[in-house]
């Protein structure tokens, strides 16, 4: 028999995990992603999870045989790659095995365990470490919370948002009746694994202020697919003459072709984008190399330009490319098609398709704001922001599916946003009702005391005092209705007639309130809203 190193090739880099996972007696090797080998037995596995169960059941390999120092064989069995780290596969095994547990303290370190001990369809684990997060929940609410929304456990997350409804940090979260965010909630970091949803649905949770029993915390069916897939039409093709370039891209998933392709023209690619023009020269250039090297080699009748993006994108872009559109297009794939137009410079054809995706975000801004995010489109998650802001609706506090799959943090930050966009609506109110009092509401009221039926301002600051208290959300023509329509019921009061002795200058004074009002305070708070989108301090990405 020919001798055999004592470390097999497959073992190389690899290290061996620390007591009782390095026992010889272990019959199954498990090697995590970060090349950790774990000796296992498999009726320990086979026991806590039908997942390995079957596994096991089905026909083995042939173990590999190796030579020690003095020649002894040792069988060694083939290692299964798992794709969870060793930190996570070991605290999972102590777990399962006969051994003392790890105290388990922390809620962060649990999920990534729970999530493995769920995929691997281990029951056991999921018990105890929920009763880990349980017995954490008095101590810690919001973290359990935020690890139960990311290991999907609805009860836990519930018991977690009761215990948040029943301590001070409710107040905290929740803030004052004006804020829409949730304070404090940036404590659990970038909130990767928790969703738009959960974060809406624990803020509805804690905001009730009656029974909440009929209020999920979790949507237990992720949405992964809420909004019904659609195929886009896929088909893009030209009447001019003489293509001379494939545009071939992968099929979509379920597609029987392997690749899709769209005939077109380099000058037409060239002129629309010099990313495309220099591949298009790169590909030209190996083309001729290739015949120079081989001079039986026939010539390709056209360039093969390869996509990244799938083909219902790349026809899209090809249509605009050619003077078209597809005006069947939804919000997504015009989204898609806006952030490639981007990424290979087509200058040209971008204001058309930005012009396209603004005609829709305006029937969904929120489903656009966080398509925009996900593409990372900062011009376009600002303009869907800031058309939330000043819909005749506050839509971004109202559910939309697509928070299912959208980040809690990128909806978070849209929240903040127009918190500050009420905010700075409500310090320019209020400063202009305690203007008007001050020009003229006092004399009025001494010319005027003895008469009941006169109200003098108080009708036109109590209800500018009301527009910045809701903090309503409006355009500078919406917000400028509003204004006017509490300048008509002033102007209207009885108390208001030709017979009371306003002097000329108490009369310019309050005119001219009326008139800044009316004509320039709608414009200064749009545009103090703009300022704070464009400030920085509101992130959108």
């Amino acid at each position: 028999m020919a001798q055999t190193p004592a470390d097999p090739p497959s073992t190389v880099g690899c290290t061996d995990a620390s007591s009782p996972f390095d026992q010889s007696s272990a019959d199954v090797v498990l090697r995590t992603c970060d090349n950790v080998n774990f000796r296992v037995h498999s009726p320990i596995l086979a026991q806590a999870s039908p997942f390995f169960s079957d596994m096991f059941s089905l026909p083995q390999p042939p173990r590999q045989e190796i030579l020690g120092a003095r020649g002894v064989g040792a069988v060694i069995p083939d290692a299964i790659p798992v794709s969870e780290d060793s930190g996570t596969l070991d605290l999972l095994l102590r777990i399962l095995y006969p051994i003392p547990k790890p105290s388990m303290e922390e809620p962060g370190p649990l999920v990534p365990v729970l999530k493995a001990a769920k995929k691997y369809d281990m029951a056991w684990p999921v018990v105890i470490l929920s009763e880990r997060l349980t017995a954490t929940m008095s101590r810690e609410p919001l973290q359990v919370w935020a690890a139960a929304c990311r290991a999907g456990l609805e009860y836990v997350a519930r018991g977690a948002a009761v215990a948040l409804r029943n301590t001070p940090m409710r107040n905290a979260l929740i803030g004052n009746n004006r804020q829409e965010a949730l304070t404090g909630i940036e404590s659990l970091g970038d909130m990767e694994g928790i969703s738009a949803g959960d974060y809406f649905r624990l803020k509805q949770f804690l905001e009730a202020q009656d029974d909440v029993e009929h209020i999920a915390v979790l949507k237990v069916e992720r949405a992964t697919g809420s909004r019904k897939a659609h195929r886009h039409p896929v088909s893009f093709t030209t009447n001019l003459p003489s293509t001379d370039v494939i545009c071939r891209t992968s099929s979509n998933a379920g597609d029987l072709e392997p690749f899709r392709d769209f005939h077109a023209h380099r000058a037409v690619l060239s002129i629309h984008s010099s990313v495309l023009d220099t591949r298009l020269a790169e590909l030209a250039e190996k083309e001729q190399s290739d015949l120079a090297g081989d001079p039986t080699r026939r010539q390709q009748p056209k360039l093969v330009l390869e996509f990244d993006e799938p083909p219902e994108v790349v026809a899209t872009l090809l249509r605009y490319c050619y003077g078209g559109y597809n005006n069947a297009a939804s919000l997504k794939l015009i989204t898609q098609t806006l952030a490639v137009s981007y990424k290979y410079a087509m200058a040209q054809i971008t204001p058309q398709i930005r012009m396209a995706w603004d005609h829709e975000a305006d029937k969904d801004p929120l489903h656009a704001y966080f398509t925009a995010v996900h593409h990372g489109l900062r011009d376009c998650a600002r303009a869907a922001a800031s058309g939330l802001r000043t819909g005749p609706v506050a839509k971004a506090m109202e559910y939309n599916i697509t928070m299912e799959t959208a980040p809690s943090l990128t909806y978070h930050r849209l929240l903040v946003y127009h918190d500050s966009c009420s905010s700075v609506m409500r310090d320019i109110l209020t400063r202009e009702r305690i203007g008007i009092p001050g020009l003229v509401g006092w004399r009025v009221r001494q010319a005027f005391r003895s008469d009941p039926s006169f109200s003098d301002t108080q009708g036109l600051t109590g209800g500018l005092e009301t527009l910045g208290t809701s903090g309503t959300r409006g355009s500078s023509s919406d917000l400028r209705s509003q204004i006017q329509e509490l300048l008509i019921r002033q102007v209207d009061n009885p108390g208001h007639n030709s017979n009371y002795p306003w002097s000329n200058s108490d009369s310019r004074l309050f005119i001219r309130s009326l008139l800044r009002l009316a004509n320039e305070v709608p414009g200064e708070i749009d545009a103090a809203c703009k300022a704070v989108c464009i400030s920085g301090n509101i992130r959108f990405l």
